[in-house]
């Protein structure tokens, strides 16, 4: 099965939701943030072992201002673009290989991040590579991988190379 033949993402995703977690609109969890040292503030409210997926969440943006939407917004952009934890390119972005930030739970809690996203209806990150994504939803890659997935340009070219001297 190849990321073409799935059901689209975003459909994929709201059925689940719909399925798999139902928000309590009574319970509230206040994630308090710096937007000006988003990354840290967020994954301090994520590590909180109070944490609750089902509560509805309240974002106070302690030094400016912010709703819920414009903080996923603004941590899925951190996470794919400013983080240690991926590399690529839009559209071609994988995780990279990075031990230190995997030893401290790292990944794990940018995925719970990624996850409250989609389940809370924000957006989702819409940056990395389908071979990835297919690897995600499926737990496996049936597909032929991408050579625009390697995140070295250097090594990608060679590749690229490699392939059309076949």
């Amino acid at each position: 099965m190849s990321i073409s033949d799935m059901v689209p993402a975003r459909l994929f995703l709201k059925e689940h939701r719909r399925r798999a977690v139902q928000i309590d609109e009574d319970q509230f969890f206040r994630i308090y943030i710096l937007c000006s040292d988003l990354w840290k503030t967020s994954l301090a409210a994520f590590k909180r072992p109070t944490f609750d997926v089902t509560r509805k969440i309240k974002v106070v943006c302690e030094d400016d201002g912010g709703p819920l939407q414009e903080m996923f917004t603004l941590l899925m952009n951190h996470i794919a673009r400013f983080s240690d934890l991926f590399e690529g390119r839009d559209g071609h972005i994988v995780p990279a290989h990075n031990l230190s930030l995997l030893n401290a739970g790292e990944y794990f809690f940018a995925g719970k991040i990624i996850a409250t996203s989609i389940v809370h209806g924000c957006r989702a990150p819409h940056y990395f590579s389908k071979t990835f994504i297919e690897y995600i939803i499926c737990g496996k890659v049936t597909s032929k991988p991408n050579p625009m997935d390697i995140p070295d340009y250097e090594m990608q070219q060679k590749v690229l190379k490699v392939l059309f001297l076949i």
